[in-house]
């Protein structure tokens, strides 16, 4: 067993820890430290420097999702959103894919109030449909 770890000693090509500068003979792949306490330290830099470079686009995912809640909530609480799909299967085809066309992307609130503007006669429906809703 020491032989065949000093014959690999003579044939491989010393390297350079990336971590304390040691020089050192690896043993089998390509390892870039000396030792498991150099591997954990270049494992946590790592580690530290992927949190770095990717906290501000985990953040504003969370950010964005935070919104989307938000307006949800919102909407609910307007009293139509469970059903916002059914509100929309009332609406004129014509007039509702113009809207979406001017608008999206935009809030369904958004929307209701360019439909409104365009077709004024829906709002009766409208009442029936969600008798609290403001708009």
């Amino acid at each position: 067993m020491k032989e065949k770890i000093a014959q690999r000693h003579k044939a491989a090509a010393p390297e350079i820890c990336v971590v304390c500068g040691k020089e050192f003979v690896p043993g089998s792949g390509s390892p870039k430290t000396c030792s498991k306490e150099c591997a954990k330290i270049l494992r946590k830099k790592y580690n530290q420097d992927y949190e770095k470079a990717h906290r501000n686009k985990r953040n504003a995912r969370r950010r964005e999702l935070y919104k989307q809640k938000k307006a949800r909530e919102e909407s609910k609480m307007k009293g139509y959103n469970n059903s916002w799909d059914q509100l929309v299967e009332l609406m004129n085809d014509d007039i509702r894919e113009a809207v979406h066309a001017e608008l999206a992307p935009c809030t369904n609130e958004e929307f209701l109030e360019r439909y409104l503007e365009l077709d004024p006669d829906f709002q009766a429906t409208l009442d029936q449909f969600a008798p609290d809703l403001e708009t």
